[in-house]
């Protein structure tokens, strides 16, 4: 019998540890990463306050199961999607410059490898507990130009065993 997968709460709740904010008290490796708020759901627009952005909104939108072969575990592919709001009052500013920096922390410390397999390239795992996490396909911008609201949206991949 195969070894059991972990569950999808299980792996939401890993990925959503990289970046959550944590509390005033506890802060988490968001804080560090330069957002002020995160959540596992999009908030209402009246709690999502500038006071509270660069605010990172984590929210799982299509899986893919796959049946490899008889006596062996499903393959189960998330995709999920991290959506940045941040603000960008100054006018004199651009919103990539807002922007930039947080995709750079995303890239770089929050999707950070943790595993270095046999081929030698570098992955994140989210400790072991996946087959691999991932960025890839359109990040989509908004640089908030008219508003100085600007939003991201990145396409993040998690391959469960």
């Amino acid at each position: 019998m195969p070894a059991p997968t972990p569950t999808r709460e299980v792996v939401l709740n890993a990925l959503y540890a990289l970046i959550d904010c944590g509390t005033q008290v506890s802060p988490g490796p968001g804080i560090a990463m330069g957002f002020k708020s995160s959540w596992r759901r999009l908030p209402p627009y009246e709690v999502l306050i500038a006071e509270r952005q660069p605010a990172i909104i984590q929210t799982l939108y299509a899986e893919h199961i796959q049946h490899v072969g008889r006596g062996l575990p499903y393959k189960r592919h998330y995709a999920v999607q991290w959506t940045i709001f941040a603000m960008c009052a100054n006018q004199e500013d651009t919103g990539d410059g807002v922007l930039n920096p947080l995709l750079d922390q995303i890239l770089y410390t929050a999707l950070a490898p943790d595993t270095a397999p046999p081929d030698g390239e570098p992955i994140c795992t989210l400790g072991g507990l996946v087959n691999r996490v991932w960025i890839e396909g359109t990040i989509g911008r908004d640089p908030g130009d008219l508003t100085g609201q600007v939003a991201c949206t990145v396409p993040i991949n998690i391959l469960v065993p």
